[in-house]
């Protein structure tokens, strides 16, 4: 190799010249991507593998094949690579996914196991408190009442395994002749989460851990299987579970006594089985691959896997830092007067509540005794509470400073964004539609309902309680997408002021 400005002989391969500083290579980019799961016999030994085998495993020649370059290279009068750049298909095959659901089975049985133990305790804890109080007030009413049964089974464990899941369910009381109904509900209450999210995370960890995961690929594979087992598994005992009991009325109050069946539903039991499946379970694999920022691994799952690591990102600090924000608000206003088990239990929901409303979305609430006597309320950030009184009004103030939260945590994810190696335009449209898609779904199932048809004993044929609260899941997509792109691409503008989303965005 001869320097082009000096002259200079150098046998060894160097990259600029000793007497001058003259560059004695040039950097060109080329590039190439391998397709695997097109060969079935080794191209160099002929032995036979699976199709979704990367390398030969008795000679170890890889099986795929070039289609493209993507390769940086020093050009002179000796060709040196320097780095090889690999991008495999990412296409799932069926058979991948058998073969990782086959040995992730145990993951399966972990979550499942976990599901049926946590609720049991919940079930038996709150069928103890219920009875009791049941008993309380029943003795304290005295006479023909100390003659009813006070030993009500409220829920089984299978009824707590399907409404922690969110699944809808319908319940059907009938007192004889005199009167039936049935009421169908759906209570979208997030801490109930907890428990199939402690069931699957447990399970896709320790399933990871125990076939020795080392990709993220595979971690979305193995949760794709342990999905699949989950929601058969809740598609199964939505068909033979429920509760169904009969309450004995003494001296003929009603007729034949009052039955009651708690039953849920089915496809719903397999839609949510298999999202909340998949989704938690991945969370637990990824957590075995040794990053407490779990969400990071998806950069080597995409193209565009920053951005879908800020959508999961940002949504998450979003709601645990509007849930600490709120429950310090929530207390020092109680001033004591709200318990702490109540707090816990609808503190979070309250979070996502407030952070979609931060995001310029109403939330309309709604509750009668029939369709012409309802009464309606609202929230937005603009107004505040409407329909709630005047002494709502001092909530109001903490409803706008949420905003703040909103606007911060979307800068900082553009300036993320802005970073990242491929182009602005698109990382944005993945990182807004991801995140517009994952509040619609968290809306969808955070909903509340009920709605009662037919008679209820002791009750006016007209008094059929009605209520109902959430956001329209169309409605948050697109605000959703909208706000959190335009503040991202400000923050992407800007995002050289925003050093600080390297701490918390990253």
């Amino acid at each position: 190799m001869f320097c082009k400005a000096c002259g200079t002989n150098y046998n060894d391969v160097v990259l600029y010249c000793k007497n001058d500083g003259h560059a004695l290579t040039e950097l060109i980019t080329e590039s190439y991507t391998l397709l695997s799961g097109e060969v079935k016999f080794c191209a160099n030994c002929g032995d036979t593998h699976q199709t979704v085998d990367n390398y030969c495993s008795k000679c170890g020649v890889s099986s795929s094949s070039i289609t493209e370059q993507n390769d940086f290279r020093l050009m002179g009068s000796t060709s040196i690579p320097l780095s090889t750049s690999v991008q495999t298909n990412h296409k799932l095959s069926l058979h991948e996914i058998i073969s990782m659901t086959s040995r992730g089975w145990f993951g399966s049985l972990i979550s499942i196991v976990l599901l049926f133990i946590l609720s049991a305790v919940i079930s038996k804890s709150i069928s103890t408190v219920v009875n009791r109080y049941i008993n309380s007030e029943l003795k304290h009413m005295g006479g023909f009442f100390n003659a009813v049964s006070s030993n009500i089974k409220v829920l089984g464990f299978d009824d707590v395994m399907l409404m922690s899941n969110l699944i809808s369910s319908t319940l059907k009381l009938d007192a004889g002749s005199t009167s039936s109904a049935s009421a169908s509900m759906h209570i979208g209450l997030l801490a109930l989460l907890l428990v199939p999210f402690i069931s699957l995370f447990v399970g896709g960890f320790v399933a990871a851990k125990k076939i020795q995961i080392t990709r993220a690929r595979d971690s979305f594979t193995l949760s794709i299987g342990i999905g699949v087992v989950y929601a058969v598994f809740l598609g199964l005992v939505s068909l033979v579970g429920g509760t169904s009991q009969d309450i004995p009325v003494p001296m003929g109050l009603v007729k034949g006594g009052i039955s009651f069946v708690h039953s849920f539903s089915f496809f719903g039991a397999l839609f949510q089985g298999l999202f909340f499946g998949i989704l938690f379970s991945f969370f637990g694999a990824l957590f075995a691959l040794g990053s407490y920022r779990i969400t990071a691994h998806l950069r080597q799952i995409a193209n565009y896997g920053e951005s879908l690591h800020q959508a999961f990102s940002t949504l998450f600090w979003g709601v645990l830092i509007t849930l600490v924000y709120l429950f310090i608000v929530i207390s020092l206003k109680a001033d004591g007067e709200i318990p702490l088990w109540a707090l816990l239990l609808f503190v979070p929901q309250g979070a996502l509540y407030l952070w979609n409303i931060a995001q310029l979305n109403t939330l309309s609430l709604s509750g009668g005794d029939t369709l012409s006597d309802m009464n309606h309320f609202t929230v937005t950030i603009f107004k505040g509470m409407q329909g709630v009184g005047d002494e709502a009004d001092i909530l109001n103030p903490y409803i706008y400073l949420s905003f703040l939260i909103v606007l911060v945590l979307f800068l900082m994810a553009g300036s993320r964004l802005k970073h990242a190696s491929l182009p602005l335009s698109k990382s944005l449209l993945v990182f807004s539609g991801t995140y517009a898609l994952l509040m619609a779904i968290l809306v969808g199932i955070a909903k509340f309902s009920m709605r009662v048809q037919g008679k209820i004993p002791f009750l006016e044929a007209n008094e059929l309680p009605i209520a109902s609260g959430g956001f329209g899941i169309i409605s948050t997509f697109f605000i959703c997408f909208f706000v959190s792109g335009i503040i991202a691409f400000i923050g992407a503008s800007f995002s050289k002021h925003l050093s600080i989303s390297t701490y918390l965005n990253k």
